[in-house]
């Protein structure tokens, strides 16, 4: 990998397909809708620009000192995704999926359903 944007697609990818596997578990402080993962001392959060009218998407990245290193948003990464044969039209739409699936996954939202479910059979 060349470039910081090569690097920062390639991180997007792999999250996305980890997330979908189940191998990445994401939570959330129940104040916001930001999930967040953690690799070791390592702190990975998707959350929305609310700075900006169209709201692009952030992914930031905390050391364990609590400090940001690196925060990037999908307009930073104009090339198509390389996930699933292409799949998503832009890196804003593989964003928002993951955050979708790592929010739903922090909040336990399809074990509750499941719950549901089977309380209503």
């Amino acid at each position: 990998m060349d470039s910081t944007a090569d690097r920062q697609r390639a991180l997007c990818d792999r999250l996305l397909d980890k997330t979908k596997d189940g191998t990445i578990k994401w939570d959330f402080d129940g104040f916001s809708d930001v999930p967040f993962t953690s690799f070791g001392e390592i702190r990975v959060e998707l959350k929305f620009d609310s700075n900006r009218n169209e709201e692009p998407l952030v992914t930031v990245i905390i050391s364990k000192e609590g400090f940001p290193i690196d925060q990037f948003t999908d307009e930073d990464l104009p090339d198509q995704p390389s996930v699933e044969g292409g799949r998503y039209r832009s890196y804003f739409e593989l964003l928002c999926d993951l955050r979708q699936i790592a929010l739903r996954q922090a909040k336990g939202v399809d074990e509750v359903l499941d719950d549901l479910l089977r309380y209503l059979d």
